[in-house]
């Protein structure tokens, strides 16, 4: 096939259109500023180096987190920090193990209370925690 000067300037051209429309379509979304979808660490607060058993998100900025033992914490910003609002200082620790709300401010925090099932209650978003009287069953009895 015979090239003219004609078709290779169309060709020519084609090629930098192409290219051109690659280049602004990358600018137009402005790629290199956007944030990274990738996971990242977030630091909680001390803990005693206990493991996060259980964490449960109410929107995409409040959420809760129960530590394996003692300890519920909350975030108000998305997981960037976390607050401790619950500390058991009992002698039969509490092993958190689940944590649940049903509403905004009514959740439940479960797990063994000594040799016991238990279960903690807030009304308030997690500012005040009481025991739940739940029925007596040795962790034993269920294995």
């Amino acid at each position: 096939m015979n090239h003219t000067s004609h078709t290779r300037a169309v060709r020519f051209l084609s090629g930098l259109f192409y290219f051109f429309s690659i280049f602004i379509f990358i600018n137009a979304f402005n790629f290199q500023h956007n944030p990274p979808g990738a996971w990242r660490q977030q630091f909680m607060p001390e803990i005693q180096g206990l493991d996060i058993e259980d964490v449960v998100f109410l929107d995409s900025l409040t959420g809760y987190a129960v530590a394996q033992l003692n300890f519920i914490l909350k975030t108000t910003n998305g997981g960037e920090n976390w607050l401790i609002i619950y500390e058991d200082t009992t002698s039969v620790q509490f092993i958190f193990k689940r944590i649940q709300f049903i509403s905004e401010n009514e959740g439940f925090a479960g797990g063994f209370f000594g040799l016991n099932y238990g279960m903690m209650k807030t009304t308030d978003a997690g500012q005040n925690w009481s025991l739940v009287n739940t029925p007596t069953l040795l962790r034993t009895s269920l294995y």
